[in-house]
């Protein structure tokens, strides 16, 4: 109920692409299974906000609106299936700077509306500096959390025999 049809539409093409991506990526002569676990994370995280719904209605990560998703969607699209797939982390050398700047301002707004949420959900107020300072920290935290997941994804997979390029440092692998 608390999202649109034109959303839903939106969402769903997106996601489309991505399953798109790992079928074709899989038939093609350089296949590795990391690179299908890969979008296949990123295809998982295209549902966060459908998750957060599911969760106790007590929840405050129910109260952040369906707007994030829409952001996220796309986001995770230009990460997987143009950065990985159509190679653009490669053939434009501004790619992964751009989304992770467009990554650090989402995560920014993810953690503005997850401190508003905890305010509505404890009803009582804070001074917006207070907010603002957690939009900063959550943004912070949550970045530095998907660097090491970057790095400990490419040592496991060395550890399976593949080379991993979540980090996308080597020209070599592209």
């Amino acid at each position: 109920s608390k999202t649109t049809k034109t959303q839903l539409i939106i969402w769903w093409s997106f996601r489309g692409s991505m399953i798109f991506a790992m079928i074709a990526g899989a038939m093609r002569p350089t296949y590795k299974l990391t690179d299908t676990l890969q979008v296949l994370a990123n295809f998982i995280g295209m549902f966060a906000w459908e998750i957060f719904q599911f969760m106790p209605k007590k929840s405050f990560l129910r109260l952040l609106p369906s707007y994030i998703q829409n952001f996220s969607v796309v986001l995770i699209f230009g990460a997987s299936f143009c950065g990985y797939f159509l190679n653009f982390y490669y053939d434009l050398v501004w790619w992964d700077w751009m989304l992770h700047t467009l990554g650090g301002a989402g995560l920014t707004v993810l953690g503005y509306e997850a401190a508003v949420g905890l305010t509505k959900k404890s009803g009582k107020e804070a001074p917006l500096s207070v907010i603002l300072l957690c939009a900063a920290g959550f943004s912070f935290m949550f970045g530095t959390i998907w660097e090491l997941f970057e790095f400990t994804f490419d040592q496991i997979s060395l550890l399976g025999g593949t080379v991993g390029d979540a980090q996308h440092w080597s020209l070599a692998l592209a």
